[in-house]
């Protein structure tokens, strides 16, 4: 029953809604000519991001071999790089 009710009333409004619709008076078309253009050189951007996105690249790495070496050496990861020997 409350479908009944509520399907012509949302009906109603998205129709209203959507034909209501003025553009404003002072609209001014875009195009091309009003992007932003690049300025300086590309290169020293890229040299700039590249330098920037190693650091957190080795740093990552570094993070990673360091955490493996200090959980080797303090015995909480085991490896299993062979199998293990049986006990007697």
């Amino acid at each position: 029953m409350l479908n009944q009710i509520l399907r012509p009333v949302s009906r109603n409004v998205i129709r209203s809604g959507s034909r209501a619709y003025h553009p404003p008076t002072e609209f001014k078309q875009q195009t091309l000519n009003d992007c932003p253009v690049p300025q300086g050189s590309w290169q020293a951007r890229y040299d700039a991001k590249q330098k920037k996105y190693n650091f957190a690249l080795f740093l990552g790495v570094g993070s990673l071999i360091g955490t493996i070496i200090y959980g080797k050496v303090s015995g909480v990861l085991y490896l299993n790089w062979y199998p293990p020997t049986p006990k007697e």
